[in-house]
């Protein structure tokens, strides 16, 4: 009962910790280059499950060595996941900047549509017709959130935020597809490859942040752009607290992979699926409780149709006409 409390806990603190930053860093509008600091958050909090693989090994001991180690090329090819999830990552920060936490999360849920294609065309996979009409609530829903967000005015800048999330499932759609071609040839523990993206992605981006900083972020046509990350520090040194958000996240980060990992190890895929839906819904929940947001009766409705089409994508709902 612990490990599914903890996903949602650590799940729901990833987004609502994230958007907290963005308002308090807010220095007349939104810092742009708090977006790919809280992505090398996110990868240290990855790069972070080192620990729990170490743990593993000791814990399991002969178990464990009677994987082959990872030859040079392998761990060579565990960097192309990587940057896409880089790439995705960065996207969805950006759109946490210009729209509120809620419509974030839901706009999330779109992944399943990518990861269908996608696995469709590169992987031959198999999508029965009831999968197709679930999919179909899902672009409904995400349609609907997303018109809700533009109609209302939901964060500064709705347009960017929710079209900067869509394209980053995206690039994490492939990032999954490619994980999932990588595991049928590679033999690697699932922990340990969260591991090395968070380390690759570690070193992609602060050797990114390095070069954009000094050939744009540091000229005057560059500064308080995307890459000037001295904006973004100066904020996070004028209030102490913004680093302990960014420790916190990234602990929470680390214990959402973990215990996801262990769910779907222990339980099933279909049981983080439903733990992933009530991530959504819990954020929604908190913010509106905290006043991050207000009630709307439109994005409620997507809401309703995004959740019930990957409900029954999974399984958890079975849809009233009967596979054939």
């Amino acid at each position: 009962m612990l490990l599914p409390i903890v996903m949602l806990a650590s799940g729901v603190a990833n987004t609502i910790l994230s958007k907290y930053q963005d308002n308090l860093a807010e220095d007349a509008g939104p810092i742009k280059s708090m977006a790919i600091f809280q992505s090398l958050n996110i990868f240290l909090g990855e790069a972070c499950l080192w620990f729990y693989v170490f743990y593993r090994r000791y814990s399991r001991g002969s178990d464990y060595e009677s994987l082959e180690p990872l030859t040079l090329k392998e761990k060579a090819a565990l960097a192309l996941p990587a940057i896409m999830d880089i790439s995705g990552s960065t996207l969805m920060n950006v759109g946490l900047l210009f729209t509120s936490a809620s419509i974030y999360q839901m706009t999330r849920g779109s992944l399943i549509i990518f990861v269908a294609l996608f696995s469709i065309t590169f992987l031959k996979r198999y999508i029965g017709r009831n999968q197709w009409l679930s999919l179909a609530f899902v672009v409904l829903g995400v349609t609907i959130v997303g018109y809700s967000g533009f109609t209302s005015n939901v964060g500064s800048n709705p347009t960017l935020g929710i079209s900067a999330v869509l394209i980053g499932q995206g690039f994490l759609a492939v990032q999954f597809t490619l994980e999932e071609y990588i595991l049928s040839y590679i033999h690697v523990d699932p922990p340990e490859l969260v591991a090395y993206e968070g380390t690759y992605g570690v070193v992609f981006v602060l050797l990114g942040m390095a070069l954009s900083y000094y050939f744009v972020g540091s000229t005057e046509a560059g500064r308080y752009g995307w890459f000037d990350y001295s904006h973004v520090f100066s904020r996070l040194n004028e209030s102490c607290i913004l680093y302990f958000i960014s420790f916190v996240i990234m602990i929470s980060i680390a214990f959402f992979n973990v215990s996801g990992l262990s769910i779907t190890q222990i339980y099933s895929a279909t049981t983080r699926s439903l733990l992933d839906i009530g991530r959504t819904f819990g954020i929604w929940i908190i913010a509106l409780l905290f006043g991050m947001e207000s009630f709307h009766l439109l994005q409620f409705t997507g809401f309703v149709l995004l959740i019930y089409g990957i409900a029954t994508y999974h399984s958890i709902i079975k849809l009233p006409l009967a596979e054939v």
